[in-house]
């Protein structure tokens, strides 16, 4: 099946703050077990949450963990 999921996120609070937060959850699809990625896939992790970020502008992934070639950007 398809990967998909929500995206939520938050705003740093000023422009030098690094509190910017994104939260991925009810992920479906795949095999069940996913990883995410904010960086365009040069890392994964099996959180769906990343805190302490800066302001920028991020690349949002999902991969199905038992067939990780099967990736969907959001």
């Amino acid at each position: 099946a398809v990967l998909s999921a929500t995206v939520a996120s938050t705003n740093v609070t000023c422009n030098a703050a690094n509190d910017g937060t994104i939260t991925i959850s009810a992920p479906l699809g795949g095999y069940g077990t996913y990883q995410y990625s904010i960086n365009g896939g040069t890392t994964w992790q099996d959180s769906g949450t990343f805190t302490a970020l800066a302001n920028a502008t991020y690349n949002v992934q999902i991969r199905d963990k038992a067939n990780t070639a099967c990736v969907k950007i959001l």
